[in-house]
């Protein structure tokens, strides 16, 4: 064995990258932004996109890539998560969709979610190409509606998708609207 490897500081650390499962909730989010010091010491940064927001790492261990990147409702605060494979050159282009945008839009529509109330009525959407019934004091659909007011399907962009986040999971659509107890339908009499 060539012990001057761990004398000169060059040996590898053991690897950690187990230790930290995939994100899903803002709380784990909260969680892993005041752990990533721990998580950048260990992994080697191997790339960096043009706006500084997101940094690409590498496990020198088990090649485990993580990203890095800047929670804005935690005052820009860094957080690392695992990601996938991917060549670097198609990274620096678009980096890895963030799970706190993710969380953040979920978040802002479970809260209008809890205090709405759709009932439908006899009309239809205004919106062309809708079939739905719009809902009292509006003249779209719900979904419509929630698009009208910001809370609509506009998912991040520029941005590579991978499991666990995919954006069919983070797409509202009538059918979990209509499923909610604080939704009417409307029955002709």
């Amino acid at each position: 064995m060539d012990f001057s490897r761990l004398f000169n500081g060059t040996a590898t650390r053991p690897c950690k990258c187990a230790d930290y499962k995939d994100l899903e909730t803002r709380r784990e989010l909260n969680k892993r932004g005041r752990q990533t010091k721990k998580i950048i010491a260990w992994v080697e940064l191997i790339a960096e996109d043009s706006s500084g927001e997101h940094k690409l790492y590498r496990c020198p261990a088990c090649s485990q890539l993580w990203q890095r990147s800047l929670d804005w409702m935690r005052g820009n605060s860094a957080y690392a998560f695992k990601v996938p494979a991917i060549d670097i050159a198609t990274w620096i282009g678009q980096p890895f969709v963030q799970p706190d945008e993710l969380f953040n839009r979920v978040g802002m529509i479970e809260q209008y979610l809890e205090k709405a109330c759709f009932e439908e009525k006899a009309q239809l959407c205004r919106r062309e190409g809708c079939n739905e019934r719009a809902i009292k004091l509006s003249v779209l659909c719900a979904l419509h509606h929630m698009e009208s007011i910001g809370l609509g399907n506009s998912l991040p962009e520029n941005c590579t998708w991978f499991r666990p986040y995919e954006p069919e999971d983070y797409m509202l659509t009538m059918r979990y609207l209509k499923s909610l107890p604080n939704y009417s339908v409307f029955h002709l009499a």
